[in-house]
């Protein structure tokens, strides 16, 4: 019956891992996506900065040229 016990914790220690494992791994793909739309907002919110910033500097300074 020992060898049974010691062939079960094993198995539940090997399940363990695979767990810690996969929860390790998924991790890491959540923490490689938040990264990856993290660098895509900023390529797309530099232009619109841009943007705001120029309608910003227009409105405080009205008379240069504009329609």
């Amino acid at each position: 019956m020992t060898h049974t016990t010691a062939q079960s914790t094993h198995h539940e220690v090997l399940s363990t891992q695979e767990i810690a494992l996969h929860m390790i791994a998924s991790a890491a793909r959540v923490l490689l996506m938040i990264g990856t739309a993290v660098l895509v907002g900023e390529v797309a919110a530099g232009p619109a900065r841009r943007l705001i910033t120029a309608r910003q500097h227009h409105h405080e300074h009205p008379g240069n040229g504009g329609g």
